[in-house]
């Protein structure tokens, strides 16, 4: 499946909004959802915000203490380095 979106980002975000986690790759999907949400205008508060909304309801137990630094974060600041 995630072939499908080799080099289409944006259609890739979409598709994890759309059905939650694709792959196993938590990290490289968040970081495409963080990209995808700061295309649309979100400031980092926000995506933050939509990225902890996400996980609880795509990830069975997820705690805030537990993945902050190891998928939220590290998501929003690998987002900075580029754009779709």
């Amino acid at each position: 499946m995630i072939d499908k979106f080799k080099f289409k980002e944006k259609e890739y975000a979409e598709a994890i909004i759309e059905n939650g986690f694709i792959s196993k790759n938590l990290n490289y999907e968040l970081k495409l959802l963080a990209k995808y949400y700061k295309e649309l205008g979100y400031k980092p508060k926000k995506r933050e915000e939509l990225l902890y909304d996400f996980c609880e309801k795509n990830i069975e137990n997820f705690s805030r203490v537990l993945y902050y630094k190891k998928l939220i974060q590290y998501s929003i600041m690998q987002e900075k380095k580029k754009i779709f």
